[in-house]
């Protein structure tokens, strides 16, 4: 099993967090800054995986890259409305632009984090501030 593949179970959903991303580097980086914050984190370096993910495990918040070689993040999005599953959704995107944010606001996403990352303003992002703040407030 890869270090990918690990689901870490927890009794507070309000700290799991799902991000996913092709780029494994990314994904590293993510991990890190948010298990800091306190997150339960999985990782998720698929469409299809994310998927399979997301029906067996409650997660309060996921990041989201929105191109992916096997099924994108509007395919993985769409598919969570579908079945009802409505955790915060942010965006990952090289590609941010009015529409773009229309068509995934429209599916819920919550906010956008636009490529290539900037890791300073991620940790000051105020959707994901906002988020952390509410998973804080419920505890």
């Amino acid at each position: 099993m890869a270090k990918y593949d690990i689901i870490i179970h927890t009794m507070d959903e309000n700290r799991k967090m799902l991000i996913v991303d092709d780029e494994k580097a990314m994904c590293d980086i993510l991990h890190d800054i948010f298990s800091r914050r306190g997150f339960d984190v999985t990782i998720a370096t698929s469409g299809f995986h994310a998927l399979t993910l997301i029906k067996t495990e409650p997660f309060y918040v996921i990041l989201l890259d929105i191109r992916m070689p096997d099924l994108d993040g509007y395919e993985v999005l769409k598919e969570m409305a579908r079945l009802n599953i409505k955790p915060h959704v942010i965006m990952i995107t090289a590609f941010d632009d009015c529409d773009t944010r229309k068509t995934f606001s429209k599916l819920g996403a919550y906010g956008f984090v636009s490529k290539p990352v900037n890791f300073k303003e991620i940790r000051a992002d105020r959707k994901i501030a906002q988020i952390i703040l509410e998973r804080n407030h419920e505890k």
